[in-house]
């Protein structure tokens, strides 16, 4: 799960000064961004999530 927060730092860094941008187009040159950065990885986070299921966890006490 860790190349999804570095991938996913690197998009948003890219991002930085021009966030929410959809569509901007100058002398040629196109951006656009897609509006969800985890998308691509959906089925990882999912498939990750299901093993975490049948995970039992303790219980923590604080005195």
């Amino acid at each position: 799960m860790e190349y999804i927060l570095v991938d996913v730092s690197v998009i948003r860094f890219n991002k930085i000064g021009s966030e929410g941008l959809s569509s901007h187009t100058v002398e040629g040159e196109s951006l656009s961004f897609a509006e969800d950065d985890f998308a691509n990885y959906r089925t990882d986070i999912q498939a990750y999530l299901d093993t975490q299921k049948d995970v039992v966890r303790g219980k923590v006490r604080f005195l």
